[in-house]
């Protein structure tokens, strides 16, 4: 089962929602927790997930479309890509602190 996200400090209103779902789930594309080819969950299963609108979750899928996190299929929903994006390949460190 997938835990559900919970918002802790980022408003929720306007295009807030939208960048907090759209990086959480690129987080969890990149973290491994949605590994590449996976299918996704249906659209309203992520609203209910994310708790944000069928719509906000469609233009994050969008989104992370255009960037090359994901892609879709005509009637076979959305799923992450086969080839994750360069920025799910790389991570700062700075001292022993890995960001």
């Amino acid at each position: 089962m997938i835990e559900p996200y919970h918002y802790t400090h980022m408003s929720r209103a306007g295009t807030g929602v939208l960048h907090e779902v759209r990086r959480e789930i690129r987080q969890r594309i990149c973290s491994g927790v949605w590994p590449p080819g996976t299918q996704l969950p249906t659209r309203d299963a992520l609203a209910q997930l994310f708790d944000a609108s069928p719509s906000t979750i469609q233009l994050a899928i969008r989104g992370l479309v255009e960037d090359g996190s994901m892609v879709t299929r005509k009637r076979g929903g959305a799923h992450v890509a086969k080839t994750p994006p360069e920025s799910c390949r790389y991570a700062l460190v700075l001292g022993d602190h890995v960001l």
